[in-house]
């Protein structure tokens, strides 16, 4: 994996300062419960289990507990709220959203000894130098979130510095990287059967591009993950059009894996 935003602040943050401990992906869904609660219980603010083996099953239960996390020695993270395609369709996405935001921000408040919110670059500073560990807010997929240039300004209102604006499957803004498998299958059935018919993928929509403008103006960083190749490379070319600032959170360089979520050392380049 490549260096992530959380590496990037934290290396800018610590400038002239001690040399700091870049992290490839810090990329976290610390309130994922309120999400999926079946999957992930009752959340990290509760006691942590009794220590134990790890198994692989563990990959779906809430490991960012508080001390967790405090322990980890991790100075900056990244905390994406999402949601599901049933609250999409339902129209509750803005609820679960707000609902993830609002953990967050009494996560940090109820252990302000060890984290806070930083909402913008110079309070990440002031946090990491105080020896906490900075929480950064973001969403990680806008369907049903971002119709308008007045939800930008709403996500931005609610503290969020960071949206990854296609997820885990193609839809309004553009066509999303293919998971591999049964779960491609089941997240983006018509992504994976057209890719299999032979079928070009696409890039990023119209409305995506509009998407992309409205985050820009609220002042909200683009993720570039999870997109398609076509996507991240015509979002790149309008992100540098608009100088607005994107970001590749979480994913792979293109000369290490071949994966359609992965981007070239050019790219690489052309984002940080």
């Amino acid at each position: 994996m490549i260096m992530s935003l959380a590496g990037l602040l934290l290396a800018l943050a610590s400038a002239g300062e001690k040399p700091s401990v870049p992290y490839a992906d810090l990329h976290l869904h610390i309130a994922a419960h309120l999400a999926m609660p079946l999957a992930y219980g009752p959340g990290p603010l509760r006691a942590p289990p009794v220590k134990k083996p790890l198994r692989w099953d563990d990959m779906w239960r809430q490991q960012m507990y508080p001390k967790f996390l405090r322990d980890s020695g991790a100075q900056l993270v990244v905390s994406g709220a999402y949601v599901l395609g049933h609250d999409i369709k339902s129209g509750h996405a803005r609820k679960k959203i707000r609902q993830q935001l609002d953990f967050m921000k009494a996560y940090a408040k109820k252990h302000s000894d060890w984290f806070e919110i930083a909402f913008t670059p110079t309070q990440a500073r002031k946090i990491i130098a105080s020896g906490r560990t900075a929480i950064v807010l973001a969403l990680e997929g806008a369907a049903g979130a971002l119709y308008d240039e007045f939800d930008a300004r709403e996500l931005a209102a609610q503290g969020v510095a960071m949206v990854t604006l296609i997820h885990l499957s193609d839809g309004e803004y553009g066509a999303s990287s293919l998971v591999s498998g049964i779960p491609g299958w089941w997240l983006n059935p018509w992504g994976k059967l057209t890719n299999g018919l032979g079928f070009e993928r696409p890039g990023l929509s119209k409305r995506g591009a509009e998407a992309v403008r409205w985050l820009g103006d609220a002042g909200i960083m683009v993720d570039l993950n999870h997109m398609s190749s076509g996507a991240i490379q015509e979002t790149l070319k309008l992100t540098r059009r608009l100088k607005i600032p994107p970001v590749f959170t979480h994913g792979y360089l293109a000369e290490l894996v071949a994966h359609e979520n992965a981007i070239s050392a050019d790219q690489l380049v052309d984002v940080y």
